[in-house]
């Protein structure tokens, strides 16, 4: 009964960020689209997740709803930031190469000399 009511809950919330969705709000076209699977993503998760199923499609819909969202809310900020960190904000990225040289020996180790010739008729 928990899990109905949850998916009916949920259900009400697809519905209102539909009307969001088509209305003019505060949010942009891709943060309501984000918003909108969201929702739906916890329309499908929220009735098997109470019945103990392992994760599915509505998780994955939700995190993607998540992803979305916050990419387009946050994503031109942190892209400035990423930008600034070699001094200067010019629209490259210019960081220094980070070796690490025991790093750089297990991927030497793990390359083959030559895979031509491992492969004989």
């Amino acid at each position: 009964m928990m899990a109905w009511a949850l998916t009916l809950t949920a259900g009400a919330v697809v519905l209102l960020l539909i009307g969001l969705l088509l209305g003019r709000g505060v949010f942009d076209l891709w943060q309501r689209g984000g918003l909108v699977a969201i929702a739906a993503g916890l329309v499908l998760a929220g009735a098997p997740r109470i019945l103990g199923h392992p994760p599915g499609w509505g998780d994955l819909l939700f995190v993607g709803g998540l992803l979305l969202f916050f990419a387009r809310t946050y994503g031109g900020v942190l892209g400035k930031d990423v930008d600034a960190l070699d001094g200067l904000q010019d629209g490259r990225l210019r960081l220094p190469r980070l070796r690490i040289p025991a790093l750089q020996a297990w991927i030497n180790r793990q390359r083959r000399p030559n895979a031509s010739e491992e492969i004989r008729p």
